[in-house]
């Protein structure tokens, strides 16, 4: 394979801490293929060049994803992306939280029991959310399966919208763009 061949490729790897590493080749650097392998790799960590049209198209918990270098495969570390998601509720949950505590301090002034126990029923339900991820079973065998089994857990009527989903779509054309949902919180 020489340098040319790299157009539309990637390559997986661990980088020197043993991170799973996503690096796109770039064809004109004026290094050969030997010479970007090398810097790299320097460790000579093991890597696998594959299609980016390869690559799952769930990005949402990419910091979870894992290269087993024996098998050449991309894999997710399931407890490190359930534990992206419920920071990712955590965040999202504490302004809601907050919101929960005046109106049960309000009801409290007023003496309105029905909408401290309204308040109270709320906020439990905001803290169960992070034991919903915990208790998932999952079932699927990719990435993307088990991203999405994940994201389910996401509740939309509690906390809006899940903005941390990330998905790389293959256009018919060949060209990818990435979907990132996102707000300031």
């Amino acid at each position: 394979m020489n340098i040319e061949d790299l157009k539309g490729k990637v390559i997986i790897h661990n980088d020197y801490e043993g991170y799973f590493t996503l690096s796109y080749p770039v064809i004109d650097c004026g290094l050969s293929l030997d010479e970007i392998l090398e810097r790299l790799s320097p460790l000579e960590n093991k890597y696998t060049i594959i299609d980016e049209k390869e690559l799952p198209t769930d990005y949402t918990y990419y910091s979870a994803w894992l290269y087993d270098n024996v098998n050449e495969t991309v894999s997710i570390d399931i407890e490190k992306a359930k534990e992206i998601q419920k920071d990712n509720i955590r965040m999202i949950r504490k302004k809601f939280l907050e919101e929960q505590d005046v109106i049960f301090m309000r009801a409290i002034e007023t003496g309105d029991t029905l909408a401290q126990q309204s308040s109270a029923i709320r906020k439990q339900e905001l803290r169960d959310l992070t034991e919903i991820v915990n208790i998932i079973d999952i079932t699927g065998d990719t990435v993307d399966e088990i991203s999405s089994q994940i994201e389910s857990t996401w509740n939309e009527d509690l906390l809006g919208k899940n903005i941390f989903v990330v998905k790389r779509i293959v256009n018919d054309d060949g060209s990818i763009e990435v979907i990132k949902h996102t707000i300031d919180v």
